[in-house]
Formats: structure tokens, C-alpha cells, sequence
């Protein structure tokens, strides 16, 4: 027997009010059982006919019966009823329909035949005929067909056990809801569950009714919590690992815990075992961790091939370990621990889908406290790294530099009273406490090698020359990588209004740097071991705002415009994404029943900024901040790489905050807005849909320097961001031209949308590597261009990328960097799947995953929180 149901099968049973429901369904009960009782005492016969009407029957031990018929015939003598004709029967929050029913009332029995109907919020029946116990919701369906959500099982006899339970013969189960069902198990017996398990005995899968495979007994979910159990297997098709095979285990352990244990075999790599755990303390407090181990035949022959290592065996034993936890401890604080850790650095780039990273220049592993309040922030941090750089797999880590540990603490801006002479001042501070430390030698070793470049002796033990001695520190040629650090910034500001135009504020910043360095030097050297730099920054900031609103409107005039309010930089504009707006002027009075139309508002903001570093002090040795670290304004932004620790007198030795730059400069800034008001109702609703910021400083440090280009172009880099939100397109382009070097550093995407989803986007990048020393040659430019694709529909979900690096722009010439198309085949039913994902990096074979979804009525949603 096949049941194809469809949504008439569904029909409502419930009003809206149960409780005012229930009162009128009582009243007419107790209205019939007055008016049977006056017939029959009346009349004193043994059965009594009455007409349609609503009737209220107890029972011994269940909840009762409301009857309803067109006709009913009530048999005193075997305390029967005899319904007939649009037959309604209520009882336990379910309503049974059909054309004939018999009540005994001595059995609390009832007999249906005819267009038989079951329904409740649980489950929805049907059948030609039933026997059934109100008295405890159980009885006999024949040919019976009962549906749970997405569930749908039937059999030729269906005895229901329970309230939510069925015991069915010759039975089939599926989850599909096409016609006829993409797949079924039928079974010998299928006792079920609602809300629990399907329990299916010799069950047979067929395929569009095709009988293809036999199981002697299957377990299936028929509910929507977690689900302990198998999941579906996985394939893959590895470019060095060959095909893979997975399976794996879910254990729902609790509501707010569960874990999944995966068992992978690869043809090449041999046996892989993985863990996943999940748990979840509070709604803000979860954690997850993730590991893995593989005894890896691939890997060994890697070794002795590419690097010599012949005492390996034929399988290398590789593993992971990730884990991330967010707590929310008691007042206010929160804590967050992230461990990344990898037995070789080739792991992250042989499963990357396992353990984040590749490409990275290192994995962290970071431990923070912190703690937020109104106007403070203070954290602990501790940071280790684990060097991907090196080109051993292997390698020791030696020489990765890490944070052990950083303090910070820092105070919002402030008024510092609010009354007198002072309550327009403004005070902010900011410190913090870093112990850089690493497990080798507090320095790098430098030396020169034969080409006349420096270079660090890694090896620690290889000759160097005479002016650099390894094991013995030289504070005119090593690089510090150890010592500690303290770095304190008050700051104070004291905004101010020139008439209802311009905005002024100006700022005074005291930094005092303090270090501690892990060395020693050597007898007779003048090198200080604490040296420090102390400075005063000033920095003044003029800024207007030009705008004008477009669009007709049926409301009051909007009140004048204002400037931008300095001690508030957030937005006062509902839903507008907008820094700095303060604007009243979109939020007009709601009038009723106006005609509201879009409005839009261009503004204009101008901004002149000077800023001046006086009274620098310093130690007394240069060795360690060195007059270099003083860098131009044009290379602020630029990352920190190897030829910052190793070009002589660079001066920088930890990171980024060693280098003091836009010492005296001034900049000029202009930030164009365009604001959408539209309206959801008489509701409005604001949102940027453009912006375009430009920026340059110039540099008063470098027009004083020797060098000619200098003298003429005395600027920082010339940077233009502009980023537009529309409906159904968007796009970000930043533009950066550097005029000492003549090279323009570029990054782009745009994207088309459409209101099914549907997207198309195009991103391309152009960069040079820009250097402080502006009379070498820049090394040859990076670029990349990118295109994404990606589509939803009913039966499929696609979205493919690629990325290439052109050769040759006139000629179309491009060399593919890598390619992927992810695809999510969903046939009509929604009850099974296929996931399939495709990549291809260049000079590596193609990489296969499938995984195969079977909806079997349940899905593991986000676990709980613990109570």
C-alpha cells in the first residue's frame, strides 16, 4: 500500500481560543446529557433517538468524551451511542472524524468506519476503520496511515499503544513528501514513536519503489532534538591522499553537551580517527573542541623524499588539537582561551578543512581576561605562536617571539568635572604592559654573508664574523627579540564650536615607552639595557558638514542642520549605519496619513588635521630605537616585515608600536555620504548607501631630508575608500597612490544581486611592496582577480569561485590560482541530499568531497544551555 498525502490531508482542527473552545464545546455537552435524560425518563424505553447536538460522556479514568453527529441513537440497555452522519468524537487534544461511530460507554470503546480522521498538534491518522480506548488513547487502526511532520508511515494494521506510540504491520516509513516518495523502508513490523524512534524490522530501502537494499533491523529518529546515532557516510578524493571513505557517530550526552566521533579511511594515508565535543554552560559561555590523529603513509615518504629523513618507518604518526571556550565570569568579566596546536607544519595545508591557518604566517594560541565597563576596559592577555614560516615541517619552533603576557587598561574620554573651568576637558588614557619571550636566545644572531647582505645564523653553531660572535651579544649588529615593555598615553581634548560651522578639537598626548631588555652587554659597552623614548604630541582637528536633502516629502520642513558633536561619534539616526551623524534633519515629526516618500541626504565633510611631536627624549644608546624608527608618514600603514629587524639602524625591535610616526604633518581629509530615508509603514528607516573618503598628509620631517624626490613629494600616500550599499548592488574599492615610489596599490569587488539571491561578484587586487628606502626597485607587483558566482533554487544551491593572476591584461592572459564549486542537491521531497564540494589549487590534482544528507524527520539544531 502507497499513501501519496497532500495538504488537504491536513485540515484545522483547533479554534484560536482552546479555553473559550472548550467552555461552548461543555455548555452544549451539559445541554444534551439534560435533554436525553428528561426523554428517556419520559419515555422509559430502552434506547432513545435525539437529534445533532454537542454531548459530554465521562470516564472512569481518562479525560472524557465530547460527542457531536447528525443523528445519535443512545441504547440504554448495553450503554451504547450510535453516531452517525459528520461524526465528531473529542478526547485527549485530539479530534477523531468519520461517517460511523459506536461509543460504549462501559468499555470507553469507541468503533469508526468511514473517512476516518485522527488529528492533534502531534500527529495526523487516517484509516478505513479503527477500534479505540479513549480511556487510555490506544486501539486498532486497519490499513492505516499516519503522518508527524515530515514522517509519513503506514500498514495494513496499525496498533496504537499510546498517546504518541505505534506498533504497525506490514509497514513502510519515509520522510518525502513527492509523489511517488524519492524513498522508503518498508518493514515487516515498525514500532514508532512520535517524537522518539522508528524501531523497523527486515527493513528493505527502496529507491522511487524500487526495492534495492536489506537491513535486518534499522533505527530511525522521529523527532527534531539531537539524535544519538550513526550519520551519514562522507566520500572524498584527495589529490595526495587518495580516496577517503568517513563515517561517523553522534552522542546527543546531554542538552547542553554532545560529541562526534569520525572514523576516515584514506587508499594512500591509511586510518584516520577524529573528535568533535560541544558543550554550552550559559547562553554567553560554550566551548568546542576539535582532535585528530593519523598514522600518515604519505607523510614519511614526503620526508625521506624531500628532506632526507630516512629513519622514519612507512607511516608517520601526525595529529591536531584546537580548542575554543567563551566564559562569562561573575562581575563583569569574561574569559576566552584559543589552542591551536599541529604535530607538523604541513597539516594545516594538507586538511585545512580540520584546523584553520594555512597560509597564515602562524597559528596562535591566545589566552585573554577582560573586563568592560562604561568607561574603562582592562584585559589580560597571553599570546604563543607557532611559526609556519620555516620551511622544516618539523621544526623546533625556536624562534617565534611571543606575548607572556600583555596587560592593558585603558579609559574612555572623560569630562574631567562637570562644572567649572574644566567641565569642557575631556581626559582619556591608555597603557600597556607586554614581556616578549621565546624559548631560544633573548637575540638573533646577525651576520653578513658574502653578497654583503645581513642575514640571522639560525643555526646558532656556523661561523660568523669577527664582529658578530654567536653565544656572545653585539649590540652594533643583533637583534633584540626578548625584554619588556610599558607604554603610557595620557591624553587630553577640549572640543569646542567656532559659531554653528566649523568643529574644533584639539588634543595634547604625553607617551612615555619604558624597556627592559634580556641582554647582556659585553664589557665596555656604552649599551643601555633599559633605554625609553618620551615625547609630546599635539594634534588639532577642524571639521564642517555641508549637506542637502533630495527627494519630495508631505512632512514639515526638517529644523537646520548642525555639525558633527564630537563627544558623541556614534548616530542618532534609527537603523543608520553612520559615524559621526548627529544630523536631526531626516528625523522630522510622523504626520499621520502623509505621503511618505524616500528622501536622500549628500553631505560633505571637510576636515584639516595638524599634528606636531615636541620635546623628544630618548636614551642615551641608539642602538636599540634608532633614528630609522622615526619612519615618513607614507609608510604608517605598512606591515612590519624581516628588513625592519635586519637593515641597519631600522631601529624597530618587537612590533609596530616601536616606530614613532606622523611626527609633524599636516593632513587634509574629506568624507562624502549619501543617506537613504525610506519608510516600512509610517516607521522610518535610514541607511548609507554611499561613501567616498579622501585623505593625504604632508609631512614637514621629510621636507626637510637630503634627498631630491623627498624635497619635491613630501607626502604620505594619497588614499581614496569609497564603498556603496545599494538594493541589489554593492561595492568596496580602496585606492592608495604613493607619490615617492610613482606606484598605486589597489583593492576592489563589486557585486550584483538579485532578490532570490542570486549573486555575482568580481574582486581584483594590485600591490607593490613598498619599502621606507624609496631609490630601490620595488619588487615585481602582485595582482589578483577574482570572480564568485553563486545561485540558489529549489532543487539546488550553487556558488563556484575562482581566482587568477593576469600576465597579460590586453591579451586576456590569465594563470588560474585555484578553483572551487561547492553544489547542494536538493531533489523535490526534502528529505535527502547530496553536498558536493570541487577545488583545485595550482600544481595540485583535484580534491572531491561528498556527503550524502538523509532527512529521516529529525536534525541536530544548537545545543542548550545547562540548567
Amino acid at each position: 500500500m502507497t499513501h501519496c498525502p497532500t495538504d488537504a490531508h491536513v485540515k484545522t482542527r483547533h479554534t484560536a481560543n482552546p479555553a473559550a473552545y472548550d467552555r461552548i464545546v461543555d455548555a452544549l455537552a451539559l445541554l444534551g446529557l439534560i435533554l436525553s435524560i428528561i426523554v428517556s425518563l419520559s419515555c422509559g424505553v430502552a434506547s432513545t433517538s435525539f437529534a445533532a447536538g454537542a454531548m459530554r460522556i465521562g470516564s472512569k479514568t481518562g479525560t472524557g468524551l465530547t460527542i457531536s453527529a447528525k443523528e445519535s441513537n443512545y441504547d440504554n440497555t448495553n450503554q451504547t451511542i450510535d453516531l452517525r452522519g459528520d461524526v465528531k468524537l473529542i478526547y485527549d487534544q485530539q479530534v477523531l472524524s468519520c461517517d460511523h461511530a459506536i461509543v460504549d460507554r462501559l468499555n470507553e470503546t469507541i468503533m469508526a468506519e468511514g473517512n476516518l480522521v485522527i488529528s492533534s498538534t502531534q500527529a495526523y491518522v487516517e484509516g478505513d476503520r479503527a477500534t479505540l480506548s479513549y480511556k487510555d488513547n490506544t486501539g486498532i487502526i486497519y490499513n492505516g496511515f499516519v503522518k508527524s511532520g515530515p514522517v509519513i508511515f503506514e500498514g495494513k494494521v496499525i496498533k496504537k499503544t499510546g498517546p504518541q506510540s505505534y506498533d504497525a504491520e506490514s509497514a513502510s516509513f519515509t520522510a518525502c513528501t513527492t509523489c511517488p516518495t524519492a524513498w522508503t523502508f518498508s518493514g515487516s513490523r515498525i514500532q514508532a514513536e512520535i517524537g522518539g524512534y522508528a524501531y523497523i524490522k527486515h527493513a528493505r530501502l527502496r529507491v522511487a519503489n524500487v526495492p534495492t537494499i536489506w537491513l535486518p533491523y534499522l533505527i530511525v529518529p522521529l523527532k527534531s532534538d539531537r539524535q544519538t546515532g550513526l550519520l551519514t557516510p562522507s566520500i572524498e578524493n584527495n589529490s595526495e591522499g587518495g580516496v577517503a571513505l568517513g563515517l561517523s557517530f553522534f552522542w546527543a550526552m546531554s542538552r547542553s553537551q554532545d560529541s562526534m566521533y569520525t572514523f576516515k579511511y584514506y587508499s594512500e594515508r591509511h586510518f584516520k580517527g577524529l573528535l568533535n565535543y560541544r558543550y554550552r554552560l550559559t547562553e554567553n559561555s560554550e566551548g568546542e573542541l576539535n582532535t585528530g590523529v593519523i598514522q600518515d603513509a604519505v607523510f614519511a615518504r614526503v620526508l625521506r623524499n624531500q628532506y632526507g629523513d630516512t629513519s622514519r618507518g612507512d607511516a608517520v604518526n601526525r595529529r591536531f588539537f584546537t580548542y575554543n571556550h567563551t566564559y562569562d565570569l561573575p562581575n563583569g568579566f569574561e574569559q576566552k582561551l584559543k589552542l591551536n596546536y599541529v604535530s607538523d607544519l604541513r597539516y594545516p595545508r594538507d586538511f585545512p578543512e580540520e584546523i584553520l591557518g594555512a597560509g597564515d604566517a602562524a597559528l596562535e594560541n591566545r589566552l585573554t581576561l577582560t573586563k568592560n565597563t562604561e568607561r574603562t576596559h582592562a584585559s589580560l592577555d597571553s599570546s604563543y605562536y607557532i611559526n609556519q614560516l620555516d620551511a622544516n615541517p618539523l621544526s623546533a619552533n625556536r624562534d617565534s617571539v611571543h606575548r607572556f603576557p600583555e596587560l592593558r587598561y585603558d579609559v574612555i574620554a572623560r569630562p574631567l568635572s562637570s562644572t567649572g573651568l574644566f567641565s569642557g576637558v575631556l581626559f582619556q588614557f591608555h597603557s600597556d604592559y607586554a614581556n616578549f619571550a621565546r624559548g631560544d636566545l633573548a637575540w638573533d644572531d646577525v651576520y653578513t654573508n658574502s653578497k654583503g647582505e645581513r642575514e640571522v645564523d639560525t643555526t646558532r653553531s656556523q661561523p660568523a664574523t669577527a664582529a658578530s660572535t654567536p653565544g656572545v651579544f653585539d649590540p652594533k649588529t643583533d637583534v633584540i627579540r626578548t625584554g619588556q615593555r610599558i607604554d603610557l598615553q595620557p591624553e587630553l581634548a577640549a572640543p569646542f564650536r567656532i559659531g554653528s560651522i566649523v568643529d574644533v578639537l584639539p588634543t595634547i598626548n604625553f607617551r612615555h615607552t619604558q624597556y627592559s631588555l634580556n641582554v647582556t652587554a659585553p664589557p665596555g659597552s656604552d649599551f643601555d639595557a633599559s633605554p625609553y623614548r618620551q615625547y609630546v604630541r599635539g594634534r588639532v582637528s577642524l571639521r564642517s558638514r555641508l549637506s542637502r536633502v533630495y527627494g519630495q516629502s508631505a512632512e514639515p520642513a526638517p529644523p537646520a542642520p548642525s555639525v558633527t558633536d564630537w563627544t558623541n561619534t556614534g548616530s542618532s539616526l534609527p537603523g543608520a549605519e553612520i559615524s559621526g551623524v548627529t544630523d536631526p534633519s531626516l528625523v522630522p515629526p510622523v504626520v499621520a496619513g502623509a505621503i511618505h516618500s524616500n528622501l536622500y541626504r549628500h553631505e560633505i565633510e571637510p576636515e584639516l588635521v595638524f599634528a606636531g611631536v615636541q620635546d623628544t627624549h630618548e636614551t642615551r644608546d641608539r642602538d636599540f630605537l634608532g633614528q630609522v624608527a622615526q619612519v615618513p608618514s607614507f609608510f604608517d600603514s605598512q606591515p612590519i616585515s624581516n628588513s625592519d629587524f635586519l637593515i641597519r639602524g631600522r631601529g624597530i625591535q618587537f612590533d609596530y608600536e616601536d616606530r614613532l610616526t606622523n611626527r609633524n604633518t599636516a593632513g587634509v581629509f574629506l568624507s562624502n555620504r549619501l543617506v537613504k530615508k525610506s519608510w516600512v509603514g509610517d516607521t522610518p528607516v535610514y541607511r548609507q548607501v554611499a561613501s567616498l573618503k579622501l585623505g593625504q598628509n604632508y609631512d614637514f620631517d621629510e621636507a626637510k631630508a637630503t634627498s631630491l624626490n623627498r624635497q619635491t613629494f613630501p607626502y604620505s600616500d594619497l588614499s581614496a575608500l569609497l564603498d556603496v550599499r545599494l538594493d541589489h548592488f554593492e561595492t568596496n574599492t580602496l585606492v592608495r597612490y604613493f607619490p615617492y615610489h610613482g606606484k598605486t596599490n589597489t583593492s576592489s569587488r563589486a557585486r550584483l544581486t538579485d532578490d532570490s539571491g542570486r549573486y555575482i561578484e568580481m574582486n581584483v587586487a594590485q600591490n607593490y611592496l613598498i619599502t621606507q628606502n624609496t631609490d630601490e626597485a620595488l619588487p615585481n607587483r602582485t595582482e589578483t582577480l577574482g570572480f564568485l558566482l553563486g545561485f540558489p533554487a529549489t532543487y539546488l544551491n550553487f556558488a563556484g569561485a575562482i581566482d587568477m593572476t593576469p600576465t597579460n591584461w590586453l591579451n586576456a592572459s590569465f594563470v588560474v590560482k585555484s578553483w572551487s564549486i561547492l553544489m547542494n542537491i536538493k531533489p523535490p521531497g526534502n528529505c535527502w541530499g547530496i553536498l558536493l564540494t570541487l577545488r583545485q589549487d595550482i600544481g595540485r590534482k583535484l580534491d572531491t568531497k561528498i556527503n550524502f544528507d538523509y532527512n529521516f524527520g529529525g536534525q541536530p539544531p544548537r545545543i542548550a544551555a545547562a540548567k
